[in-house]
Parts: structure tokens; C-alpha cells; sequence
């Protein structure tokens, strides 16, 4: 599982429908750990990476993504 990180989800008004900063972190911080423990690894990565394709594929193979082809012939797992 990944996730893009910006600061703006933090203290956009956009994005923070009504919620502080520490509520968004706590709430990200529950979802995430429910993510492990289903056994998964959570990857983040900004913009940073994002521009830089091989550092990013680099992040997604780390966190056990598999390489390959998603697209309308190629089923995505579930």
C-alpha cells in the first residue's frame, strides 16, 4: 500500500474539512496500522520522488510491489 505525501493534506482547508493537523496525523496513523495488520507494508513518498520515476519504482519495490503491466487486459488484484 502507498501513499503520496504533500503538507497541504495537513493544513489545506481544502483537505481538512473542519480537522486539525493532529486529528488528520492521528486518523492517518490508525489507518495505517490497520493496513499492517492485515500484513502489508506502507510506502509514502512525496513530490520529490514522485518526478524521479526511478526512485520512485525504487520506494515500491522496496515495500513489495510487483513490477508489471496493470492495464483494461490485466486484471487488478483484489
Amino acid at each position: 500500500m502507498g501513499e503520496s505525501d504533500g503538507k497541504g493534506k495537513y493544513i489545506d482547508e481544502e483537505f481538512a474539512n473542519g480537522r486539525s493537523p493532529g486529528e488528520i496525523v492521528w486518523e492517518e496513523k490508525r489507518r495505517e496500522d490497520a493496513i499492517r495488520h492485515r500484513g502489508h507494508r506502507v510506502v509514502r513518498w512525496g513530490w520529490a520522488e514522485a518526478i524521479r520515476p526511478p526512485v520512485l519504482r525504487a520506494l515500491l519495490l522496496e515495500a513489495g510491489v510487483r513490477e508489471g503491466r496493470v492495464g483494461p487486459d490485466v486484471p487488478r488484484s483484489s
